[in-house]
Order: C-alpha cells, then structure tokens, then sequence
C-alpha cells in the first residue's frame, strides 16, 4: 500500500480535529448522546484516515482525556529539576531503598 499523499494526510488530520472538536465541545453528554451528536464526523475521520491512524489517534485522545481528568483531580505531580537530576545520579540501591523492591516476582 503507498504511503498517503500530501493531500490525503491533510484531510485525515482536519476530519481527526472537527471529530475530537465535536467531542470534546460535547464532552459534558451522555456517551451515547456524544456518540450520536458526533456520528457523522467520526464516520468522516475513520473513513479518511487509514485504520492503523485513526485507532492510534483515538486511542491518543482518551489517555490525553485520561490524562488531563488525573492532572485536575491532582493525582500527578510534576518534579522539579533539581529532585530529578537527584534521581538521575543515584545507585540502583538507593532507588530500591527509596521506593522498595518494586513489583513482586511470579514463582
């Protein structure tokens, strides 16, 4: 399969951005009235783009939608430089000493 044209990229990225704008300006909607206030401009999108893009965009847009939920309910902390170069310059041990074993082993 040949690689999209210039042209065809450009119509995969403006149907990807009217859909996430349609969206996200109903995002307060039921799923279900989302969905249907949306329909035309999704079909739109996923008939534009090739399939491996479009599910990687959409996929894309729920963890940033994901992301952004976490970030305003305040479960992500952003670390200064300098906490992060201190992070950077220590030993293996001193991470598991400050953060413990890590995950459990399967036997």
């Amino acid at each position: 399969m040949a690689a999209p044209s210039r042209t065809d990229r450009q119509k995969c990225y403006d149907a990807r951005d009217a859909y996430f704008e349609c969206s996200t300006k109903n995002a307060k909607l039921p799923e279900n009235e989302r969905e249907r206030a949306c329909q035309a401009k999704k079909e739109l999108f996923v008939k534009s783009c090739p399939s491996a893009w479009s599910t990687h965009f959409l996929r894309k847009h729920q963890y940033e939608l994901e992301k952004a939920r976490l970030d305003a309910e305040g479960h992500y902390k952003k670390m200064s430089d300098e906490d992060l170069a201190k992070l950077n310059n220590m030993s293996p041990g001193e991470l598991k000493a400050m953060f413990g074993q890590g995950t459990a082993r399967r036997e």
